[in-house]
Parts: C-alpha cells; sequence; structure tokens
C-alpha cells in the first residue's frame, strides 16, 4: 500500500512541477508550447513521421 501512496505524490509532484514551468513558460511569452509528455503530441509527430518515410 505504501507504494502506492508513494507513486501517488510522484505523480503528484510531476503534475505541479509541469504547472510551474507551464507557468514560467507563460510569463517568458512562449505560451502555446505543449509538454514533451503529451501524449496527443507524440502520436501527432509520429504520424508526421510516417508520412515522410512513405
Amino acid at each position: 500500500m505504501t507504494v502506492f501512496v508513494t507513486l501517488d505524490d510522484m505523480g503528484n509532484r510531476i503534475n505541479e512541477l509541469e504547472q510551474s514551468i507551464n507557468d514560467l513558460k507563460a510569463e517568458m511569452g512562449v505560451e502555446g508550447t505543449s509538454s514533451p509528455l503529451d501524449p496527443s503530441k507524440q502520436k501527432s509527430d509520429e504520424a508526421k513521421q510516417d508520412e515522410g518515410s512513405a
């Protein structure tokens, strides 16, 4: 049970870190960039690579 609590806590910290990064980007005027871990971005990039190799 402790492992799940630790993983949940780590997930919350990661979410807080991502939010802090997004806030900093917004302050710097770099809004609209997505997280490198954003699954929708990864899928669209993979599709572009597949199209380019055809």
